[in-house]
């Protein structure tokens, strides 16, 4: 089924939001998080996975804010949640001062076997992000970021992901990064 949330549409409005909790999931379901209908409303849509919930094949696409100041469409996964064999793309903004769509893993939640996508803006606008925050617990997910597109790590932290392709940006704000299979633990007798 295709299902879409959508940012407040009229003043002070907050945006619509899909929870998947416990150990609900995404099945292969298409979603699109689009941005807020109006410069004063809370933002874009949004989808967030919480508690065991998985985003399993689902097709999630994170779409750009109209407006500068609030974000845009957007994915968040916290908890035990993890993002499956998902693929998300984070659409850049298409005018200067327009905000990307963007997708968070945090709190123990893991990108799993992700396919993670951050486009390029245009005419200024803020690309999409991808960021793996404090708490992350991994996976290998297939990262592809374009242009101004941008993968952001947490500061002092070592993060794995299957590949990493594209022209993107990367943040490394004292953080590590290794691309392929982690290396086995080495232990001593």
């Amino acid at each position: 089924s295709t299902v879409g949330t959508k940012g407040g549409t009229v003043d002070v409005a907050f945006c619509g939001c899909v929870t998947f909790t416990e150990s609900s999931t995404a099945g292969k379901v298409v979603r699109t998080n689009s941005s807020r209908g109006t410069p004063a409303a809370s933002g874009g849509g949004k989808t967030k996975f919480s508690g065991s919930a998985t985003a399993d094949h689902a097709t999630i696409t994170n779409l750009p804010n109209g407006e500068p100041i609030a974000s845009g469409g957007g994915t968040e996964f916290v908890g035990h949640s993890n993002a499956g064999e998902c693929t998300i793309t984070n659409e850049g903004a298409t005018v200067s001062g327009e905000i990307g769509g963007s997708t968070d893993l945090e709190n123990n939640s893991s990108a799993a076997n992700a396919t993670l996508i951050a486009n390029r803006g245009v005419h200024g606008g803020e690309g999409g992000k991808i960021q793996l925050f404090s708490g992350w617990v991994g996976g290998l997910p297939r990262v592809e970021v374009f242009g101004n597109g941008l993968l952001q790590l947490v500061p002092g932290l070592t993060r794995f992901i299957g590949s990493l392709e594209g022209d993107g940006l990367v943040e490394l704000p004292d953080a590590g990064l290794e691309i392929g299979v982690p290396r086995a633990p080495l232990f001593r007798e």
